[in-house]
């Protein structure tokens, strides 16, 4: 029995040590993909840079289904991004991202760029991933070389350069549940030897999973356009010259946010008596001139952005008259107040421009060196209009000046001293004002206005 035992052992034991033998020279016979990344705003090999890195190449992407944002949270460690308000995508590298994200107005501190553009507004996160060839994100500060809002780190979008080499294309078409209906499609086009141009489109479309039972409305649904033209110019052997403009709209009722006493059946249902709707549009144009001088890159980046959000929804997340069931201290047969932010808006310009020259050869084969300089034009329009019902009437008196404002049961706004304090007179039903106005003329609303300037190396 012993030297039957040991025999069984023994077999056990030789064929492990096959089995992890074999398996691991064929893992060394597998040739190992080479990434290149421009984590330090050059092309390296991932594996030879000494930053915190994830890079994702196109078929990674494809492969694990990545559309957005809000998809990296599940595959890039230490990266959670998240929805505030339904709304505003909140991106946090190792727990540092935007700490002010109720501030429409604040920069968050994960910086985003596109194909080396600095994108400015944080409404662009919310905008599709379309024809993209490698997605990096850096984790750590990045101040150095990416400047501001760049502590909790970078992410860098990669999109597909249109080449001369050929033509070619892609079509994708997805049908679900929901009526969900999903088009995208991109291809090359070489127009002659020293130009070609990539133009790609984005749709998606599907019903909401959530019901507004007061409304109607499906709520949590989608309705996304993207589109976006690239041109690629040879300009010599030594110096091309890259155009490309992207655009993305939302047009939906917008997400469903269930308030805590809300008693309507099933955790896909609720009931607020306010429409909600959801629009933003999103736009960059940007081009990007690069040359080979010899001893060093020549790098020149210039962009104009343009974001526009209007937000309607319902502030209380209740009914008129819905009995208040679990806040404290409101006493026996408290209800909810009909209150709103309608609307909640931002529009955002932007003007960007960006130089850098970047070694090509080390220092006596030790030291790379960049050298740089940035400029930023920031623009930022902010409207919010939180309105309350006061009076307990169960009707909401508007600004006049709303299209939706009924002119029979409406509230004019003074602008001027001591008028603009009547919002808090009980002729308005105020909640929350903000206008991001100058101080130079309040009587003429302009927008604040943000210059960065930059130098670097």
């Amino acid at each position: 029995n012993d030297t039957a035992t040991t025999e069984i052992y023994t077999f056990l034991f030789v064929g492990s040590v096959r089995c992890v033998y074999e398996t691991g020279l064929s893992l060394m016979a597998q040739e190992v993909e080479e990434v290149v990344v421009t984590a330090e705003k050059r092309s390296e090999s991932l594996q030879d840079i000494s930053l915190a890195v994830t890079a994702l190449t196109d078929s990674d992407i494809e492969e694990k289904n990545i559309e957005c944002f809000v998809d990296l949270s599940a595959i890039v460690p230490g990266v959670t991004v998240a929805k505030n308000e339904g709304y505003k995508t909140i991106i946090s590298i190792r727990g540092v991202g935007n700490e002010t994200n109720q501030n429409a107005i604040a920069a968050p501190s994960v910086a985003f760029h596109m194909d080396g553009v600095f994108i400015a507004s944080p409404f662009a996160i919310s905008t599709d991933f379309l024809d993209l060839e490698r997605l990096e994100v850096i984790r750590g500060p990045q101040g150095t070389l990416f400047g501001q809002n760049s502590t909790g780190g970078a992410i860098n979008l990669i999109s597909k350069t249109p080449t001369t080499e050929g033509s070619e294309g892609k079509l994708s078409v997805t049908y679900g549940d929901y009526n969900l209906r999903k088009v995208s499609a991109s291809n090359n086009i070489v127009v002659n030897d020293k130009i070609a141009t990539r133009f790609s489109v984005s749709s998606t479309t599907r019903d909401g999973f959530t019901e507004n039972v007061f409304t109607g409305q499906d709520l949590d649904d989608a309705n996304n356009k993207s589109v976006r033209t690239d041109w690629m110019f040879d300009l010599n052997d030594t110096s091309s010259l890259r155009v490309f403009g992207q655009y993305f709209k939302v047009d939906r009722n917008g997400a469903a946010i269930r308030g805590i006493d809300d008693q309507s059946s099933g955790m896909r249902k609720l009931s607020q008596d306010t429409i909600s709707q959801h629009d933003l549009s999103s736009m960059v144009v940007a081009a990007i001139y690069e040359a080979d001088l010899g001893f060093a890159n020549l790098k020149m980046i210039g962009s104009v952005q343009e974001d526009d959000i209007s937000v309607t929804r319902d502030n209380d997340r209740h009914n008129y008259l819905d009995p208040v069931l679990s806040i404290p201290g409101l006493g026996a047969g408290a209800t909810y107040q009909r209150s709103e932010f309608r609307p909640e808006t931002s529009l955002v310009d932007t003007t960007t421009f960006e130089i850098n020259l970047i070694s090509i050869e080390p220092i006596e084969g030790k030291l790379d060196w960049t050298v740089g300089a940035f400029y930023m034009d920031h623009e930022i329009e902010n409207h919010i209009r939180g309105y309350r019902d006061n009076d307990g009437t169960g009707r909401l008196k508007y600004e006049c000046s709303e299209s939706f404002a009924d002119p029979t049961y409406c509230y004019e706004h003074d602008y001027g001293i001591p008028g603009r304090f009547d919002v808090f007179a009980p002729s308005a039903d105020w909640d929350f004002v903000t206008d991001a106005l100058s101080l130079i003329h309040i009587s003429e609303p302009t927008r604040p206005r943000l210059m960065s300037y930059a130098v670097f190396c």
